[in-house]
């Protein structure tokens, strides 16, 4: 990460459950052959274009804003009232 005039390392220990509804993106993409998955080295990887990204996933978006936060109940509600806050 650039910080002002140097580069300095952030460690992410542990993703942010927040965005447990984007695997959605990779079944959409996937459903319309426009995602290859393999490995690099020990990681999963996913490779897609970005027009393929957003011919799939704006339109859904469009219709239903919040698709990719995690689902209500699953016990991350402080995510929707962030972005309900936000509003």
């Amino acid at each position: 990460m650039r910080d002002g005039g140097s580069l300095r390392e952030v460690v992410i220990t542990e993703p942010n459950h927040r965005c447990q509804g984007f695997a959605a993106a990779d079944d959409w993409l996937r459903e319309q052959g426009a995602l290859r998955e393999g490995r690099v080295g020990n990681a999963e990887a996913r490779l897609f274009a970005a027009q393929d990204l957003v011919r799939v996933v704006v339109p859904r978006l469009s219709a239903e804003p919040m698709r990719l936060l995690c689902a209500r109940g699953s016990g991350c509600e402080d995510a929707w009232l962030s972005v309900l806050s936000d509003c």
